[in-house]
């Protein structure tokens, strides 16, 4: 195997292997991943179908109830 990668099992590498070893084979360092920012996170979790489904009901509801409710009753839904 050292003999493949050109290297010495007793010596190690020398730095000028470091720069033709990354010519040959490449770099292996990553770009670090793109952050999602926070408020496209939440935004992104608003745009769901049953959350809507279940504000449009609660809207409606609360217009019912406040709609059909005696005077006193109408204080406490505001």
């Amino acid at each position: 195997m050292c003999e493949k990668l050109r290297s010495n099992a007793d010596t190690g590498l020398k730095p000028v292997d470091f720069h033709l070893r990354e010519e040959f084979f490449g770099s292996n360092l990553k770009k670090p991943p793109v952050i999602t920012p926070f408020f496209k996170l939440f935004l992104n979790a608003l745009d769901d179908f049953m959350l809507k489904f279940l504000s449009v009901c609660g809207i409606c509801h609360l217009g019912i109830e406040l709609s059909f409710a005696e005077g006193a009753e109408r204080n406490t839904g505001k």
